[in-house]
């Protein structure tokens, strides 16, 4: 009973500090948008593209091990030892940056890097410098996110984010009002100032880490970081760089826009997820393999139930939706948006399952998957973003990842011998495309603020009336949602357990290892 509550408290603490990661960078990118137009929010995103990419090849998959490997030495009893690992790990990715800095600072002199359609927006020495201090600060930052996650210290974490939140947001409004693009650009990076100073602080405990864990730390590290930097061709916007560089920064505003819009949509259900590669990798570190492909199919189920609605639901009503946020200027933004939060979607199902990848220290397969879409993702830029623009870069990012999507499933089911709930996804599926299918109709009848209120509450009935005659999710699921949800401060546990209690009127309370051991009517604490 205990265990279980306590899950549920760290997951909600887990879930607001990601929905403030979240909500900062889409705020920011309304701000500098609605400031700054079209083009210059472009700039903006080209910019913090190019940076993410850095921080990626500068992290050395350090990151990762920190995530991975503390929360399994902490469920050993390996306290200090783990702290030394953080501080050892922040210690080498302090020296990186220096050293990728230096080594950033000539290839801007050589012109190596490509960032001249940026030079008149900035200036020479204030983007080296911006560009200099940007990947530090996010690099040192992203360190700490992991590091907090990994000790599971969730309430933590989120006043970390809420704080980087409410500086990022002064800063890019007033940055973007003031200096333009690179007054936006030093607010991004205003918002990352805390949590890397955190990071700082942990280089205090560093110490050589003992030889039985290095062989093992640095093997999982390596894989990660070339995933990551594999992944940031995939995953992480490289059609920015195919529009930027074949088209113009008013194409990047457009697709920056939709992106966002996409992973507001898919970042809001993963919220309650990142508590579970530290859950899988305790329930490894105990050598439970029932319980981890208990934790696997109930967390996809979960997670198919809130994000299909979820994205489904925002490209039905895109057609208000992303005008009333961004203004009418970004209108060619719609179809693509539409497309990418669609394909999102159904790849945000397949996290849980990357976490256990992950959690089985399979990192090896994450980096040549990520790598074979790497290259495809390289090749469909060439052959598609020059001819088709806007629409291009659409369909490719979509392809790949569709593709990568297929591969990894296959992996998980085949290799690993890890089965996925096909069928309950399966009736998920549909019962999001009823409730989004609503949705679109009240917005089709009424475009306007007023009628994309109206669908909000008309797609969430229909979804619900679906569930119920579908059946679509399992009793047990709905009881681990009924103890999610008791964690919530009051009135809200009493609404959503009878609106949980309508989808599913008999939760099996027994049947799920994640559920208090009470019955139906007993008060989830």
């Amino acid at each position: 009973m205990q265990a279980s509550v306590q899950f549920a408290r760290k997951s909600l603490w887990s879930a607001i500090a990601s929905a403030f990661v979240t909500l900062s960078s889409f705020l920011s990118s309304i701000i500098a948008a609605r400031i700054l137009g079209v083009s210059g929010s472009g700039e903006v995103a080209y910019v913090i593209w190019l940076m993410s990419v850095g921080s990626v090849i500068i992290d050395l998959g350090l990151s990762a091990i920190v995530a991975r490997y503390v929360p399994e030495m902490h469920g050993r009893g390996q306290h200090r030892q783990a702290d030394q690992l953080a501080g050892t790990l922040v210690l080498i990715l302090v020296i990186t940056a220096v050293g990728a800095c230096a080594l950033a600072f000539l290839s801007l002199q050589l012109g190596i890097v490509p960032i001249g359609a940026l030079r008149a927006a900035f200036g020479e020495f204030s983007l080296i410098t911006l560009l200099a201090i940007y990947v530090s600060v996010q690099v040192l930052g992203a360190f700490a996110l992991f590091y907090l996650r990994g000790l599971q210290h969730f309430g933590r974490l989120a006043r970390v984010c809420g704080l980087s939140l409410i500086l990022q947001l002064i800063c890019v409004a007033l940055g973007s009002y003031w200096f333009g693009v690179a007054g936006a650009v030093a607010g991004y990076i205003a918002g990352q100032v805390v949590p890397a100073l955190l990071a700082l602080t942990l280089v205090r405990h560093a110490a050589p880490i003992d030889a039985s864990l290095r062989s093992r730390i640095w093997r999982y590290g390596a894989y990660s970081w070339a995933a990551n930097i594999a992944n940031a061709f995939v995953w992480a916007r490289i059609e920015i760089f195919f529009l930027q560089r074949f088209w113009d920064s008013h194409s990047v505003g457009l697709f920056a826009a939709a992106l966002t819009l996409t992973n507001l949509a898919t970042q809001g259900p993963m919220l309650l997820t990142t508590a579970f590669l530290p859950l899988l990798s305790e329930r490894y570190g105990a050598n439970d393999t029932a319980g981890m492909r208990n934790i696997l199919a109930a967390g996809t189920r979960l997670l198919a139930a809130l994000v299909f609605p979820a994205c489904f639901g925002v490209a039905a009503v895109m057609p208000v939706l992303l005008p009333l946020l961004y203004g009418p200027d970004f209108t060619p933004a719609i179809l693509p948006a539409m497309v990418l939060v669609c394909v999102s979607g159904i790849a945000a199902t397949t996290v849980i399952a990357t976490n256990l990848v992950n959690a089985l220290e399979r990192s090896d397969f994450i980096f040549a998957n990520s790598f074979a879409g790497a290259l495809f993702a390289v090749a469909l830029g060439f052959a598609l973003v020059p001819q088709f623009g806007l629409m291009g870069a659409t369909a490719a990012r979509a392809s790949i990842q569709a593709g990568m999507i297929v591969i990894g499933c296959w992996f998980v089911v085949r290799q690993l011998q890890y089965p996925l709930p096909w069928r309950a996804l399966g009736r998920l599926l549909v019962a999001s495309l009823c409730s989004a299918a609503s949705a679109g109709l009240c917005v089709a009848i009424w475009p306007s603020p007023a009628g994309l209120l109206v669908a909000i509450l008309v797609a969430c009935a229909a979804y619900l009336l679906a569930l119920r005659t579908l059946q679509a999710l399992p009793s047990q699921d709905v009881a681990v949602l009924i103890a999610i949800s008791g964690a919530l401060p009051k009135p809200l546990p009493a609404i959503s357990r009878r609106t949980l209690l309508f989808v599913q009127r008999n939760p099996a309370w027994q049947e799920s290892g994640l559920v208090p051991d009470e019955p139906v009517g007993a008060k989830v604490r």
